[in-house]
């Protein structure tokens, strides 16, 4: 017993050596109330630049500058778009990001940038410099947005679209009040989540009478796939589901929705045919599970969407926003 306490004793004491050390995340930014409810309680900011200062101005900074406040960079040194003297400097620095500014692209640091405890490297902004936050975003300003959508979506609408470089995951509207709405991949049904408990109560049924008799299943090209039976929804041709994504529940076990490609339409049985979501036709498709579709130009039908026509690395972009308005 004697030797167990003395452990915990010498445990204790090398903890206590380690919080010493005081890092921001090792200090507590709450208070505990008397009636237990803690209270958010962060430490002021505090501007402590090192010795040698850089300061970087997305908006109107040249990397051809000095990188001082007169004469600040548009780039981060570890940002593969710097050039110059920008993208020259190397050693430990407080680089200073201008309050007010967004800057967009992304920072990999080198294998051999390294600061000190005394002197650590700093990616900081200094109240003086600037209003508002200093903000890196990873994403892209999409402008040069010209009025009118694909042949296939549907008429009449108020579309925009721009042509893009790169190819988005995903895209938001930022209002000029700065509010951030995210646009829904187009798709169907414009379904809402309006069970919480339930998300997906607004999705489509599949019928698929016979499931149990292993009876909705193709084969497309040597390999096996699904039938999915839904003759209330799917009465178009091939070219209105071809190359969109479906995605459905399934049984019998890990019934959650997953994506898949279609890969072709029956419009006898008025099915579309796709691979299951581990192995070409694993699991099954019960009557009344339940499913959705999206990433086609034709579902692009109602504000608040975005489809993205891929062309090489880059493409076409297609947004209709909420309230119809212009981008």
């Amino acid at each position: 017993m004697q030797r167990k306490l003395l452990a915990v004793t010498v445990m204790s004491i090398l903890i206590g050596s380690v919080c010493a050390q005081q890092y921001s995340w090792q200090t507590p930014h709450a208070t505990v109330m008397p009636s237990g409810d803690l209270q958010w309680a962060p430490l002021p900011y505090v501007f402590a630049p090192g010795p040698s200062v850089k300061y970087i101005d997305f908006a109107a900074g040249n990397d051809a500058g000095d990188g001082t406040k007169e004469q600040p960079w548009k780039h981060h040194p570890w940002d593969p778009a710097a050039v110059a003297k920008a993208k020259e400097c190397t050693g430990i620095h407080t680089y200073v990001f201008k309050r007010g500014v967004i800057y967009r692209g992304a920072l990999r640091v080198p294998a051999n940038a390294a600061g000190t405890a005394e002197n650590p490297i700093q990616l900081t902004s200094d109240p003086s410099w600037g209003a508002g936050e200093a903000c890196i975003y990873g994403s892209e300003q999409v402008t040069g947005w010209r009025k009118g959508g694909h042949p296939r979506m549907p008429s009449g609408q108020t579309i925009y679209h721009a042509d893009l470089n790169f190819a988005p995951r995903c895209v938001f509207m930022v209002a000029n009040d700065g509010a951030i709405t995210r646009l829904k991949l187009a798709r169907t049904p414009n379904y809402t989540v309006s069970d919480p408990d339930d998300v997906l109560s607004e999705w489509w049924l599949w019928e698929n009478p016979r499931w149990w008799a292993n009876a909705h299943k193709t084969n497309l090209n040597g390999t096996a796939m699904h039938l999915g039976i839904d003759t209330q929804h799917l009465k178009g041709s091939e070219e209105d589901y071809l190359g969109g994504v479906v995605w459905s529940e399934w049984g019998i076990v890990m019934g959650a929705p997953y994506a898949t490609r279609i890969e072709a339409y029956d419009p006898q049985q008025k099915a579309i045919v796709f691979q299951g979501p581990w192995n070409a036709d694993s699991q099954q498709i019960h009557s009344n599970n339940r499913y959705s579709l999206e990433d086609l130009p034709r579902f692009l039908d109602e504000p608040g969407e975005f489809w993205f026509e891929k062309r090489g690395n880059g493409g076409r972009l297609y947004v209709r926003l909420p309230g119809d308005i212009d981008p």
